[in-house]
Formats: structure tokens, C-alpha cells, sequence
């Protein structure tokens, strides 16, 4: 039998030095690439990133340019984001709106449970309904309800000792 032998393929990466001088780091670049600069490099030349300062808040809410009228803290009213100077200090102050916390996901199998229980609740009293009227018919008296709650725990019995095998006494005996 003959084995067919695997043709070695060209490899798609190779390793190379850093053409920066005084630079000794090497990059896996493509098979094809003459030369590479290390990315330490790159940060070198190019420099830090520059971060930018965050805006400072107006002391208005969010949104308030859309709103047909505002009034801030100083008395300056807007109309749907636009200053009013003539109308400045006639109005009361906007208040704020209080933020809303959002509800709660559930899932489904989540609201499909406790939809299960409320209809079984529900099942449970109309049942009852039933039976106190049908008592109440035939003039039988039911016993008053148990307390919801917890049930109480039963005393379990204390477990007993087994008594273990005896036999005579002799050294080296397993059993005592």
C-alpha cells in the first residue's frame, strides 16, 4: 500500500524584530510583511490618548429644552428651550420630577406561577364558599379555621441505642 504524503503548506505568520532602535521586542505579523514596529513603539510616537473632561451639569433635569415651559432655580423661563428675558422672575420655579424606580422582570414560567396560585386561591375560597352553605343547609356546624402559619414541628422520639452483641470477655475480643 501506498501513503499519499501531505504537501507542507507556506506558513501564514512569522516572528520579527522591532525596526525601532534600542528595541529588541518581536511582533508575529504575515507571512508576507518586510518589517514591524511594536505597538510600544506605536505609543511612544504617537503619545497618551487624551481623555476628555466630563460636562458639568447645568442644575436643570434631563429633557428640559423639550418641555413647553420651564423656570429655573434663578427665575429664567424658557419656551421649549429658548430663553424669555421679558417674562424672567414672573413665574414660579418647575419643580422637579421625582426619578421612578422600574418594576421588577420576571420571567414567564415566573408569572404563569404565581398566576397558578392566585387561581388557586381563588379556587380554594369558592370552595369553602360552597361547603359553609351547604353546611349552613343542612345544619351542621364546621369547625373553626386553623391559623395560617408556619406548622408546628411534631416531637420526633429520641433514637435508642441498639444494644450490641456480647460474648465472654477475652483479650483482644472485638466485641465488649
Amino acid at each position: 500500500m501506498s501513503r499519499k504524503s501531505k504537501t507542507l503548506e507556506k506558513p501564514s505568520f512569522k516572528y520579527l524584530q522591532c525596526k525601532v532602535k534600542d528595541c529588541y521586542n518581536e511582533e508575529r505579523v504575515d507571512a508576507d510583511a518586510k518589517s514591524v514596529k511594536c505597538s510600544r513603539c506605536v505609543q511612544r510616537a504617537v503619545g497618551a490618548p487624551q481623555v476628555k473632561a466630563q460636562k458639568v451639569s447645568s442644575g436643570r433635569p434631563a429633557g428640559w429644552h423639550f418641555m413647553a415651559e420651564f423656570v429655573d432655580k434663578d427665575g429664567n423661563v424658557f419656551h421649549k428651550g429658548v430663553e424669555q428675558p421679558e417674562l424672567k422672575g414672573t413665574l414660579k420655579p418647575t419643580p422637579p420630577k421625582e426619578k421612578t424606580t422600574p418594576k421588577k422582570r420576571i420571567s414567564k414560567e415566573e408569572k404563569l406561577v404565581a398566576l397558578h396560585k392566585k387561581k388557586m386561591l381563588a379556587k380554594k375560597k369558592e370552595a369553602d364558599k360552597k361547603a359553609k352553605a351547604q353546611a349552613k343547609k343542612d345544619g351542621i356546624k364546621l369547625p373553626a379555621k386553623k391559623k395560617v402559619g408556619r406548622p408546628k414541628k411534631k416531637a420526633t422520639p429520641k433514637k435508642r441505642k441498639v444494644a450490641t452483641k456480647t460474648s465472654p470477655k477475652r483479650k483482644g475480643s472485638r466485641y465488649k
